[in-house]
């Protein structure tokens, strides 16, 4: 066949292939789609699956790996929010950087395995539906082959033809976002509402048992912690059997930043300290205040729903020196460290 009829047969079947004939739809329908990823995690966010084991989500999905670092079209997978709520987005973008399409998913249970096996089986199914409507020599694209001259027309005209199509797919799917998904309001601040047993060491004369209220609020990875404390009384005789009784009403306020489950404070205290004596001629109550400063070290556990348990380390210096004087003498004079160990039992209302 002559040069001339070979271009012209080229110009026919280039022709028929920007048709659209449902021929040409069967061929491509068999050709593997190629595209590139990017994926990011939120330091904020733990647990999550790595991107290796990302890719193996999506290769099981479609039978093949569709990821190359040479396509044309990149997706760009990213995950953030806190332990409590987890949000991804999904983003399709051209050769060109240009936006094509975008979806948003959120684990309100925090469960970021679960989300990306959803974001996963969200990206497979994109692929698939580029991969029936990309033209059969995408494949050559990702990997350039020296072109036949005489046949030119067939690479050029369908890849013009189908540019619009690509588009269109992933712009369909964000007009049509899933209904059980809603993206993460960013501006909100989850809280919580606890309440939680103690032991401290160093603010009585002994060993004595505690209990606080507290109310939470947290951003990203910082959070503010307010709180009501008080202990039981504890008690400390002479040998003549008079002595006194003392207890502690006070407020704690405590700045964290987390990592994971794990949780790290700056722990600040005001209480009054409550003082009675007996067996003497003349018991009197005095009332003296007292200041600490320290760290505190948590770890929390979800139990499920809004529900969450923790266990709490505080290791305390204290700011105000007391003292405690019966007949003129000093009996007590509290300690300059003191150390508390408690769990505690909270609820997220928002």
């Amino acid at each position: 066949m002559c040069s001339k009829s070979r271009f012209l047969v080229a110009t026919v079947l280039g022709a028929i292939a920007t048709a659209g004939l449902p021929a040409r739809k069967t061929v491509a329908a068999e050709a593997d789609f190629f595209i590139t990823l990017q994926y990011a995690l939120d330091s904020s966010v733990g647990g999550c699956p790595t991107e290796a084991e990302f890719r193996k989500t999506v290769v099981h999905q479609l039978g093949y790996d569709p990821f190359r670092d040479d396509a044309s079209l990149s997706v760009l997978i990213r995950v953030g929010g806190t332990a409590r709520a987890v949000n991804g987005q999904v983003d399709w973008r051209n050769e060109n950087g240009k936006d094509m399409g975008e979806r948003r998913f959120l684990a309100k249970d925090g469960n970021c395995p679960n989300l990306l096996t959803e974001i996963g089986f969200a990206v497979a199914l994109q692929i698939q539906l580029l991969r029936t409507t990309a033209p059969t020599d995408h494949t050559e694209s990702t990997s350039p082959k020296p072109p036949d001259p005489d046949v030119v027309v067939l690479a050029v005209l369908p890849q013009v033809a189908q540019e619009p199509n690509l588009a269109a797919s992933v712009s369909e799917r964000r007009e049509s976002p899933d209904p059980r998904i809603t993206p993460q309001d960013s501006s909100r601040w989850p809280m919580w509402l606890g309440i939680g047993p103690s032991t401290s060491w160093g603010v009585s004369p002994s060993m004595t048992a505690n209990a606080r209220l507290f109310l939470g609020a947290r951003r990203n990875n910082m959070s503010l912690e307010i709180g009501a404390e008080a202990n039981l009384p504890s008690t400390a005789r002479q040998t003549n059997h008079s002595g006194f009784r003392e207890s502690l009403l006070g407020a704690s306020m405590a700045v964290c930043t987390h990592r994971h489950a794990i949780s790290g404070c700056a722990l600040g205290k005001v209480g009054q300290v409550r003082v009675s004596g007996f067996g003497v001629d003349q018991p009197r109550s005095a009332t003296g205040m007292a200041g600490q400063a320290g760290l505190r070290l948590a770890a929390a556990m979800k139990l499920g729903g809004p529900w969450s348990v923790s266990a709490r380390l505080d290791a305390l210096g204290l700011l105000t020196p007391f003292t405690v004087e019966l007949n003129q003498v000093e009996l007590w004079k509290m300690p300059r460290l003191s150390a508390l160990a408690g769990i505690d039992l909270s609820a997220r209302f928002r």
